[in-house]
């Protein structure tokens, strides 16, 4: 078919299809390029997709990409350190997937509340929401969301000073991780076994573990590769 003719055609198919659904994929391409964005440490840009993705979602109704949108922008926010904001898209998304029966998005959503509590020191509703996504990531198979949970809760042991628990968690996430977990879920659970490490003084184990952290998110270039490199260079 002649070029002319095919755009022809594409710009009818296109004038078809309902505006709802149209919507609906600009959506879905915004929290896609969110979530590249967010990949490279740009998180402004990450921020600005996911709000016009947020907005397109309520626009439509569609609950389930609002609850991700939410949950992504908190992401955005736990990256950057601003924990109480993240906690509060963080409750947002997770009422709505708990009202849509999203068990999937439950449970990122309470390993990622985990994450932020743990960084405003409120160890106790950490841990709590880490048990529960550990939990329930077992419940619908998800290892490598396991293997989060289970790094959540050694990073809350080494906190209270339980080094020798904490390690026992942190071994058991590599494995899980790579059964069914990506790439950075493998790289975060070889370095919460490196900082569990280097808590209870075996230095040789925690550079190990935090050379595997190193080579996988390099491989997917990932910004938390940086920050592994500063710790390598901290312990020589």
């Amino acid at each position: 078919m002649p070029a002319r003719t095919s755009s022809r055609a594409c710009e009818a198919d296109r004038d078809s299809v309902p505006p709802a659904w149209q919507s609906f994929g600009e959506a879905s391409a915004l929290g896609n390029l969110g979530w590249v964005r967010q990949r490279q440490g740009r998180y402004q840009e990450a921020a600005s997709c996911n709000k016009q993705s947020l907005d397109l979602a309520r626009e439509i109704g569609n609950r389930d990409g609002e609850a991700w949108a939410l949950g992504r922008l908190g992401v955005i926010d736990l990256q950057q350190g601003r924990f109480q904001q993240a906690v509060g898209y963080l409750q947002q998304a997770l009422a709505l997937f708990r009202g849509n029966g999203s068990t999937i998005g439950e449970s990122e959503i309470l390993f990622r509340l985990g994450e932020a509590y743990l960084g405003l020191d409120r160890y106790e509703q950490a841990a709590g929401n880490f048990d529960r996504a550990l939990a329930m990531s077992g419940d619908i198979g998800d290892p490598g969301r396991e293997a989060d949970a289970l790094n959540g809760l050694g990073d809350v042991l080494v906190r209270t000073g339980e080094a020798g628990q904490a390690r026992a968690h942190h071994a058991a996430a590599p494995r899980l991780a790579a059964e069914g977990g990506s790439p950075q879920q493998q790289a975060r659970a070889h370095s919460g076994l490196a900082s569990a490490c280097h808590a209870s003084g075996d230095s040789v184990q925690a550079r190990h573990h935090w050379q595997e952290a190193l080579s996988r998110y390099a491989a997917v270039g990932a910004a938390e590769a940086e920050e592994i490199r500063a710790r390598l260079a901290m312990a020589d």
